[in-house]
């Protein structure tokens, strides 16, 4: 917030990357458009960028039981406080581009995120929590829903640091698009390979609910940027490799 309100500071930049995090929540955006326009006035320097990229969720989808891939599209159902903040501040963000005031946005809808680099991972991401387990168990303990058939892709940290930098470079068409840099993966497939790499075992809490999937269509990204997706297993087993190596 003391940077965005002192333009100051970021005088010459012309592109902006906007991250919102659960740090964010003091700010207490509204819930709806009405109540975001009270708070507009803290981002009312934004109109100096000519460019602004917002890193947010796919979390603000609502889950299938179809186990079709998401795409930007589809319906938003938000059912924490997290996602609910980053739909807020997609709603901001759109609502300042459509009146001119951001030229060009966009809004990256970005999976799970995960590091392959022990330095860069997070104690609230899935598999970073799985990695960090095989080095100490007592960091992990993991409990399955379900039967673990449900439907996730994920999104590498180097992958999303190459979207950003394509988007700060390149002038594209569209405004939302999902990324994603790994195939569908069942969450007991993820669990299965960390037992097997003599991580700890899983705790399967069952309940008679359907599997309730989520996992994103990257058309669109493809569209405009060139990649191929990859086994979310195999760059875990390349991660253990890392891990062996610095033991």
């Amino acid at each position: 917030e003391k940077f965005i309100g002192n333009p100051e500071s970021y005088a010459n930049y012309k592109v902006a990357v906007f991250c919102a995090s659960p740090a964010l929540s003091y700010i207490r955006y509204g819930r709806d458009l009405a109540e975001l326009e009270l708070y507009a006035s803290r981002f009312s320097s934004l109109d100096h960028f000519d460019k602004l990229i917002f890193v947010s969720s796919v979390g603000v989808y609502e889950k299938t039981s179809s186990g079709d891939a998401i795409s930007v599209n589809d319906d938003i159902a938000i059912s924490d406080i997290y996602n609910s903040e980053k739909l807020n501040l997609e709603n901001m963000f759109l609502s300042m581009h459509y009146s001119g005031r951001i030229p060009d946005l966009k809004i990256l809808r970005v999976s799970g995120l995960y590091s392959v680099d022990p330095r860069f991972r997070s104690k609230h991401n899935l598999i970073d929590n799985i990695l960090n387990s095989i080095r100490d168990e007592s960091l992990f303990s993991p409990v399955i829903y379900n039967s673990g058939t449900q439907l996730r892709d994920f999104c590498s940290l180097d992958f999303i640091l190459d979207i950003l930098s394509f988007f700060v470079s390149s002038k594209v068409d569209g405004v939302i698009f999902n990324v994603s840099s790994t195939h569908p993966v069942r969450i007991k497939e993820l669990f299965d390979w960390c037992v097997e790499s003599k991580s700890v075992s899983p705790r399967y809490v069952h309940s008679d609910d359907s599997a309730i999937h989520r996992w994103v269509n990257t058309d669109k990204l493809r569209n405009v940027y060139s990649f191929n997706k990859i086994n979310v297993i195999d760059d875990l087993t390349r991660a253990c490799g890392m891990l062996d190596g610095m033991d």
